[in-house]
């Protein structure tokens, strides 16, 4: 048997490896069940406002539960403790959420789904400060972007044939008499993918972990809203409630509006997976060389617009088009803020990332809240919603754009033309004898 090694370079190694595990199985979850909550919750007869709710609420608790995490974290003697406690926890959630159309009858089985799935995500969220804590020790800043990228990368590879596959059975249990039993298969199989992601968790070794005890309160983080970290969340929080507005509705629009087979669904699904994973092939080294804040501005002129693209046809054949950009564009919009959160947090990262993730949790809720509101009071075309949604967007881009700041030094290039170089748009430009 070969002996485990105490050298802490060997042992990082190791644990960057169980991660690499972790966030395989972890994918396997996401894609098989997280990406069908809102068309199990539809084939269980869910209205807009209660899909609106379901997308919202779940991650207006789990940010609001995580401003407490960083506390929570010191009564713990190891970060990994924690995240391995609450990681579990999340785990067996499942297994309501599996159960609810067999337990409740119909008039309540989505209010209990959402109860169930709320207490998922706050549970998965409680570990997310302290496991970005462990991660930042474990990969060192230089190479932190290019290590996330490649993660990110094939998790999302995997993610996209869980996706498929899962839709391919579902699109097998279609007819509404069996469609429970296929969300059920689908969701055991993201219940035991995660236990597999909590088991290579459990592995993992952290260094340098000395519990400070830190008091950093909600306040004092307020306090520095004016700091080029404090705009960078106002507008992250700003694209987040813009892209909830329409966010929760896409799914309800391809199932109920266009009566998209599960199959044409998941394949819709699959394609902007994929231009996630043909983003995170790009971005991460981009981020690298020219810093985050120019890689979310080039990004974040693209998101601006992506819900406006769903106006112009119900082509499945377009919508794949528009599915790639919004994939890729998501991709480097939010691997470059994930970088930027780490760069900037120092040795109060965990207290940054819970407020940074409380932030977002209000903005998702604030937005899905008013998109539900609209289309339950005022029309019931979710395309208005759609355009309303870019509007805001690009509202956000124009007001925030000149206030957001790298916090290092990197390569000069306007964000345009960053994004027209990487995608190879700005070679052409030249072929054809246009200037950038």
């Amino acid at each position: 048997m070969k002996k485990k090694s105490d050298d802490p370079r060997d042992k990082i190694k190791g644990s960057l490896r169980n991660s690499m595990k972790d966030g395989v199985a972890a994918s396997i979850m996401t894609g098989a069940g997280d990406t069908y909550i809102n068309p199990y919750a539809i084939s269980l007869n869910a209205n807009n406002s209660q899909i609106s709710l379901l997308s919202s609420f779940p991650n207006l608790i789990s940010s609001l539960f995580q401003i407490k995490a960083p506390k929570l974290m010191g009564k713990f003697h190891k970060r990994n403790h924690m995240v391995n406690l609450f990681v579990f926890l999340h785990s067996i959630m499942w297994i309501p959420i599996i159960l609810t159309p067999f337990l409740f009858p119909k008039e309540l089985a989505v209010w209990f789904l959402i109860l169930f799935f709320t207490l998922s995500v706050t549970l998965n969220g409680l570990s997310g400060p302290a496991w970005a804590s462990m991660m930042t020790d474990l990969v060192e800043e230089k190479s932190r972007a290019k290590f996330f990228g490649y993660r990110n990368k094939v998790t999302g590879f995997v993610n996209l044939i869980a996706t498929l596959v899962a839709g391919y059975l579902l699109n097998l249990f279609s007819d509404y008499s069996k469609i429970a039993y296929g969300f059920v298969f689908i969701f055991s199989f993201s219940l035991i993918s995660r236990l597999v992601s909590w088991h290579y968790l459990s592995k993992m070794y952290e260094p340098n972990y000395k519990n400070n005890k830190i008091n950093f309160k909600f306040k004092d983080f307020l306090n520095k809203i004016n700091s080029p970290f404090g705009k960078f969340v106002l507008f992250y929080f700003l694209i987040t409630l813009g892209a909830n507005i329409a966010g929760p509705f896409f799914s309800p629009y391809m199932l109920r509006d266009l009566n998209f087979s599960y199959l044409t669904y998941t394949i819709l699904i699959v394609f902007a997976v994929l231009g996630n994973i043909i983003g995170m092939s790009f971005w991460g080294k981009h981020i690298d060389e020219y810093g985050s804040v120019k890689v979310l501005k080039a990004n974040g002129i693209f998101i601006a617009i992506l819900p406006w693209l769903w106006l112009f046809s119900q082509s499945p054949y377009y919508l794949i088009f528009v599915q790639l950009l919004g994939g890729f564009s998501w991709a480097g919009f939010g691997l470059s803020g994930f970088n930027y959160i780490f760069s900037a947090t120092l040795d109060k990262k965990a207290y940054y990332v819970a407020y940074f993730n409380a932030f977002t949790g209000v903005g998702a809720f604030i937005g899905a809240s008013i998109g539900g509101f609209l289309t339950t009071y005022f029309f019931s075309n979710l395309l208005i919603l759609f355009f309303i949604s870019g509007l805001f967007r690009i509202a956000s881009c124009f007001f925030m754009f000149n206030k957001l700041k790298e916090i290092n030094v990197y390569k000069d290039i306007g964000s345009v033309d960053l994004f027209l170089e990487i995608t190879g748009i700005g070679n052409v430009f030249e072929m054809v004898g246009l200037k950038r």
